[in-house]
């Protein structure tokens, strides 16, 4: 992530309060339920961001996508959130998909969230791969370079829809995406992503089999914000007006 973040206490969690019924389910996707102090994990959750995103503004929007995530990432069933699926979060460019998911990512290595895939225990945190740089991997080795985006248990694909839609490996003809989604469907894997794209257009990039089975593994939610960087910017160029005038 090129950032390296300060040390948080994490104090929100009973590491060791966990919910027996989630450990005795033998196959699929099934969470671990920690107890926690909501307000507590709130705090760490907000110092994360801060520390990624200094100027961030916390907008009723914005504050509803966290509380859930929070719920979300702890295994919590009274959030909005399937807490036994993936997320998919949908937005125009510049509301906070991408930095949600970076947040959602520090917060689960400061907590070492697990959970249960196909009865074996494993880390949930993930890695956020843009799917640009997917495209890219696959060009320069071809399938052999998607390994890591399909085998790992859970991966964040980031700007989905922002990558060329056909790529070409010695004469191979491929959409890289679909392929990659399609692969981690069929074993089983958790993939969040964040897309730009609208359902309409999702379907019509990757096709409908590959969009029936994204909604069937992950909970859509549209992020309804103002542009972030737009409005920094508008800021910043009120402040520079001021000081020349």
């Amino acid at each position: 992530m090129g950032k390296k973040l300060l040390p948080i206490i994490g104090r929100s969690i009973e590491m060791n309060q966990l919910n027996n019924e989630k450990l005795n389910v033998a196959t699929g996707f099934n969470r671990i339920f920690r107890a926690y102090n909501f307000k507590d994990a709130q705090l760490d959750w907000a110092l994360i961001a801060r520390q990624l995103e200094p100027n961030l503004e916390e907008t009723k929007a914005y504050s509803e996508l966290s509380e859930n995530l929070i719920r979300y990432t702890l295994a919590d069933t009274s959030g909005k959130f399937d807490v036994d699926g993936a997320l998919c979060l949908l937005g125009t460019q510049g509301v906070g998909k991408t930095l949600a998911f970076r947040t959602l990512h520090e917060f689960n290595k400061l907590f070492r969230n697990r959970f249960y895939l196909n009865g074996m225990e494993t880390n949930f945190n993930f890695t956020i791969y843009s799917a640009l740089e997917m495209v890219s991997d696959y060009n320069r080795g071809g399938f052999n370079a998607l390994e890591k985006y399909i085998n790992r248990s859970v991966i964040c694909i980031d700007d989905l829809g922002t990558e060329p839609l056909e790529s070409v490996y010695f004469g191979a003809k491929v959409n890289v995406l679909e392929k990659v989604i399609e692969l981690r469907y069929m074993k089983n894997k958790v993939t969040h992503i964040s897309t730009n794209l609208p359902p309409k257009v999702l379907k019509q990039a990757y096709g409908e089999r590959v969009f029936s089975r994204l909604k069937g593994r992950s909970y859509f939610y549209f992020v309804e914000n103002e542009d972030f960087r737009l409005k920094q910017s508008r800021k910043r160029q009120k402040i520079s007006a001021k000081e020349m005038g």
